[in-house]
C-alpha cells in the first residue's frame, strides 16, 4: 500500500483531469458532460495505485493499452461518485492544507454535476469556464 500523503503527491503530479462536453440531441440540455481522471505509467506502478485506491473504496480500471496508437498502460477513474471520493481525498476535505487550484476547480465541476446544476444555463456556463482553468 502506498502511504496516503505519497498517493496524494502522485495524484497531484500524474493525474490528468478531463472534462469533455459533447453535443447530444437526446439529453435534457442538448449536451453531455463527462468527467474522468487518468494516470499513465508503468503497469506495476499503476497496479499499486489501484490497490491503494481500492482500499479507500475508489474503483478504477487499468487498460494495458490505451489505444492502438498509444500502447502504454493507463489507469482510469470514472463515475461521478467515484471521482467525487477521489477529489475529496486529494483536496483533504475538511481542509487542513491548501489544494491545488486545478483540483479545486475540478471539485466545483463535480459538485455542479452532482447537484444537477449542469442542466441549467448558468451551471453549464460555469462548467465551461472552470473547464478552461483545469
Amino acid at each position: 500500500m502506498i502511504p496516503e500523503q505519497n498517493l496524494i503527491g502522485i495524484l497531484y503530479s500524474s493525474t490528468k483531469l478531463t472534462v469533455s462536453v459533447t453535443e447530444r440531441s437526446n439529453s435534457k440540455f442538448g449536451y453531455q458532460i463527462r468527467v474522468s481522471c487518468s494516470i499513465r505509467d508503468e503497469l506495476p506502478f499503476l497496479e499499486a495505485i489501484q490497490r491503494t485506491l481500492l482500499q479507500k473504496d475508489i474503483q478504477s480500471n487499468i487498460k494495458k493499452e490505451e489505444s492502438k496508437t498509444y500502447n502504454k498502460p493507463v489507469l482510469k477513474i470514472t463515475g461521478i461518485d467515484t471521482i467525487y471520493k477521489l477529489v475529496l481525498m486529494v483536496c483533504n476535505k475538511p481542509p487542513t492544507t491548501p489544494c491545488l487550484q486545478r483540483w479545486e476547480n475540478f471539485l466545483l465541476i463535480i459538485e455542479l454535476i452532482r447537484s444537477n446544476k449542469h442542466y441549467t444555463e448558468k451551471g453549464f456556463d460555469q462548467i465551461l469556464l472552470l473547464k478552461e482553468l483545469i
